[in-house]
């Protein structure tokens, strides 16, 4: 079951906010992590809480296990990008500003070869080597500097 956050908000915030909250939370959703989003969430509901007769004490527990099941019924949208440069094809697929996969000219990068630092992002060759560095920008953003093609693919002048 799909739980849509519009409903979950409608059930806790003052209806006289929501449309604003809703606009505000859809634009800071493509830029956060999913914690970072629950956290605004969380503050969201708390501040402009339907629930004034119950002590905050109280009310942010209450809000927090909503959020929280919330936000682990309605994961990230996982968006993959295709991308191209001299060594070949790739693809990159986020879920929100995290990286859960990855392709080099068509074949899956193992988990345990995909390493981020920060905003970088290093997918490892077979032989533990770097296949390709990225700077991570966003949700579904990033730079990377234009690879050269493999020696053994140039073609000889006739």
């Amino acid at each position: 079951m799909r739980i849509r956050r519009e409903s979950v908000l409608r059930w806790l915030i003052d209806p006289s906010y929501l449309e604003e909250i809703l606009g505000d939370l859809t634009e800071s959703r493509g830029t956060r992590t999913g914690v970072s989003h629950l956290r605004d969430v969380l503050s969201v509901c708390v501040r402009q809480s339907r629930l004034r007769t119950i002590p905050r004490s109280l009310a942010l527990p209450l809000v927090a296990a909503i959020a929280a099941l919330f936000l682990l019924a309605n994961p990230a949208p996982i968006r993959t990008v295709l991308a191209a440069d001299d060594a070949g094809p790739f693809s990159i697929r986020f879920a929100g500003r995290e990286v859960v996969g990855a392709t080099l000219a068509g074949n899956r990068v193992p988990p345990d070869r995909i390493v981020r630092h920060g905003e970088t992002l290093i997918l490892r060759d077979a032989r533990g080597g770097e296949a390709l560095r990225l700077r991570i920008l966003g949700a579904s953003n990033f730079t990377w500097q234009g690879r050269a093609a493999p020696r053994d693919s140039l073609r000889q002048p006739l």
